[in-house]
């Protein structure tokens, strides 16, 4: 996050003079605050949390809002990348990848998950035609999608000095708003949790009670064998 508030600005903002301004600096009770210019001024970096907390009724203005939202894009790649490292993943898109078949699992065809025996890679690909390449185990990609659902932040709250209800809050604000910039954009989402067109079809599958290969990938079925294959090379090569 980038940008500084003048003093003058921050007391207006909050309704107090420049004395009560330096009163909080003495009693360290106040925002950071740096010297710029031979003025004394205010970080939006460290700003706005302290806003937050000690005063949540301010609304701030467009340019600290769109630093905010750096902030918060920041903070979501950060935890993104712990967790792909977390659960050994290669890159970002292969994380939400195995979130959208966790969540294709954990949604089911009526209110009950898929049992775990069934969260596995072929399974998802019939339904929604995408080949997914992780390698989690269903215990583990369970988790994964409890992980995700949660906001659980393995220590990044705590390092960015924020409670885990604010961290989960941040993340998100993010979310929803990187989505309404890609709808609005009408570019992919990257960020999509949920695949309709797997559990559309699954469902249709139920209805009917007959199996149609999906219109994404007609070829599914060969496209499964060929990765079957592959994978047994590969362990016969690793023996």
């Amino acid at each position: 996050m980038k940008g500084n508030l003048s003093a003058v600005d921050l007391g207006s903002l909050l309704g107090v003079t420049q004395r009560t301004l330096r009163r909080w600096e003495e009693d360290g009770s106040g925002p950071k605050r740096i010297i710029e210019n031979l003025q004394p001024a205010y970080p939006l970096e460290s700003l706005i949390p302290w806003l937050k907390k000690n005063r949540p009724e301010v609304k701030l203005g467009t340019a600290a809002k769109i630093a905010d939202r750096a902030s918060r894009l920041a903070l979501l790649e950060a935890w993104e990348r712990r967790l792909c490292k977390h659960y050994g993943l290669e890159s970002v898109a292969m994380l939400y990848e195995a979130l959208r078949h966790a969540d294709f699992h954990a949604t089911g065809v009526s209110t009950e998950p898929d049992k775990l025996q069934h969260w596995n890679l072929a399974a998802y690909a019939i339904f929604s035609g995408v080949i997914v390449r992780h390698r989690l185990s269903p215990e583990s990609l369970r988790d994964l999608l409890t992980d995700f659902q949660n906001c659980r932040d393995f220590g990044l709250a705590a390092k960015e000095k924020i409670s885990a209800a604010e961290f989960t809050e941040q993340i998100q604000e993010t979310l929803t708003e990187t989505a309404m910039e890609i709808f609005t954009n009408g570019a992919e989402d990257l960020r999509q949790l949920r695949d309709y067109i797997a559990i559309s079809h699954r469902y249709c599958c139920a209805v009917l009670q007959k199996y149609y290969p999906p219109p994404g990938n007609p070829h599914i079925k060969a496209d499964l064998e060929q990765l079957s294959k592959s994978e047994s090379e590969s362990q016969m090569t690793a023996m």
